[in-house]
């Protein structure tokens, strides 16, 4: 293999591995807005704490911070629609989660 091939193949494997990255956490989304819809108040509380944890401690861009504020303000079904787009902003979204707690692998 010449250097050519081997730094296709490595992008090849990087965009495998983004793309299967986020199929997990669209799955992961999928099940937390599911659990949200149910009214689960704990769940919504944790997701709320995050984001002020990540404000508190700088530690996300204030766009991702402001946008699940949006969100997780929102009645369920809205709050689902914008936590499953299917666009570049709903990808960046789901890369900066407040539902790490649920234990799905990312």
């Amino acid at each position: 293999m010449n250097s050519t091939e081997i730094l296709l193949a490595a992008r090849r494997e990087a965009r495998a591995q983004k793309a299967d990255r986020d199929r997990r956490l669209l799955a992961l989304h999928v099940t937390a807005a599911n659990i949200l819809a149910s009214g689960d108040q704990v769940a919504h509380r944790r997701a709320l704490e995050q984001v002020a944890k990540w404000q508190d401690r700088a530690l996300c861009s204030l766009k991702y911070i402001n946008a699940w504020k949006r969100i997780l303000a929102m009645p369920p079904e809205q709050m689902r629609e914008e936590m499953l787009r299917d666009d570049a902003n709903g990808v960046a979204l789901r890369q900066n989660t407040p539902f790490g707690f649920m234990g799905a692998p990312i």
